[in-house]
């Protein structure tokens, strides 16, 4: 992913905020808010940073069965929006984009390239649906490989759930033409349009938030050297 020109921040929730249904409507109203601004391109956002370590390992179930003797679908799941994707400028390799909401019941979800090649090797994975409880997948597209958890780790099997993460203080992602301290500017001045008593906070580039991780990495290396 491209994490240079994307501005990560939160909104502060607002207290007794625990309705999923209303939690994902203001999550999608944002998004379009931010999206109508002109200097952003696209908004996106997610339950967990991508490029900082945080994983969330589940074991998803192949409706439809899958022979004993083959591997358990095991895989990093992540919550995101649909715009997540041309945010942070992960290609889509095969498929359709995903939507926000699937059809039946079920949500729309894309996966990895490594996920599609360590259990579809022989097959592809379009069409199929997965289940890890209470949520039901249907697979709609694949999409390139990203360092989701760690610039120093390589790309592991995902599985992303096109469904805006139910949690009342997301992590908003936009992508903008402007520099970083005029960008946070125009976010904070349209968000207090869009929800005046909810002020704007972790406001930083993703690229800083990024190379902070590995800042104490970086000096031992120098020490070292």
């Amino acid at each position: 992913f491209e994490p240079e020109g994307v501005l990560a921040f939160r909104v502060t929730p607002r207290y007794g905020d625990e309705d999923p249904a209303r939690i994902r409507a203001r999550i999608e109203r944002t998004l379009e808010g931010l999206g109508s601004v002109p200097a952003i391109e696209s908004a996106g956002e997610a339950m967990l940073l991508p490029g900082i370590p945080g994983e969330r390992e589940e074991e998803f179930r192949l409706v439809g069965g899958r022979a004993d003797t083959e591997p358990k679908l095991i895989a990093e799941s992540r919550a995101v929006s649909a715009s997540y994707f041309p945010t942070l400028g992960i290609p889509l390799v095969a498929g359709e984009p995903c939507r926000q909401a699937g059809q039946d019941g079920t949500v729309d979800a894309m996966v990895n390239r490594r996920f599609a090649e360590s259990y579809f090797a022989d097959r592809s994975p379009i069409g199929r649906q997965l289940a890890v409880e209470p949520l039901h997948y249907r697979i709609v597209g694949i999409v390139g490989d990203a360092r989701e958890l760690g610039t120093n780790r390589s790309p592991v099997p995902t599985v992303y759930g096109c469904s805006s993460a139910p949690d009342p203080s997301p992590w908003y992602l936009v992508r903008t033409r402007l520099e970083p301290a005029v960008a946070a500017q125009t976010v904070r001045a349209k968000l207090a349009e869009l929800e005046p008593l909810r002020p704007v906070h972790d406001v930083a580039p993703l690229a800083q938030m990024i190379g902070n991780v590995y800042a104490e990495e970086r000096l031992q290396a120098i020490l070292i050297t």
